[in-house]
């Protein structure tokens, strides 16, 4: 059982796909009411994890659909209630497992998504002094990328509406 669990909390974390993200949280929600809370405590963390980053994370996302058309397009709608259902589905964690135990197992997500994001900003800083060339290398494909994908999504708003 923890192994699905585990699989497919890694699944939710890796894609974008608002539908496979809403399956896997109801599916959180429908494991939570079906199992008594003892036995939610060893999976606790790893469901947690996905339901953190669609809570904690909206800013990335919303940025890119900007160009659709704001907040009333169809995909951010789509994206507020995966937000909605995320959020649902961590209040059914919370009473089912028991508010301190909850917490716990937030806070060390949140520690490690913390440490991680510290960790990448610390190691571009360090190469940013020691190796100049390549971090101004990489920060010059980092652009390239971001223009090619802001180009895809103004492409993409200009066929979604014809």
């Amino acid at each position: 059982m923890h192994w699905v669990v585990s699989n497919v909390s890694f699944l939710a974390r890796q894609t974008t796909n608002v539908l496979i993200k809403s399956t896997v949280y109801k599916y959180f929600a429908e494991m939570t009411d079906a199992l008594p809370g003892q036995h939610l405590h060893s999976f606790l963390i790893a469901m947690i994890n996905p339901l953190y980053r669609t809570v904690d994370a909206p800013a990335k996302i919303s940025k890119s659909y900007r160009i659709l058309g704001g907040k009333d397009n169809m995909f951010q709608k789509s994206l507020d209630n995966l937000k909605q259902l995320a959020m649902l589905t961590c209040e059914k964690l919370k009473q089912k497992c028991g508010h301190d135990i909850f917490l716990k197992a937030y806070n060390v997500i949140y520690r490690r998504v913390a440490d991680v994001r510290t960790d990448r900003k610390r190691k571009q800083k360090v190469l940013a002094v020691t190796n100049p060339e390549l971090f101004q290398e990489m920060k010059h494909k980092k652009q390239i990328k971001d223009r090619k994908k802001k180009k895809e999504v103004k492409n993409f708003a200009l066929n979604f509406r014809k």
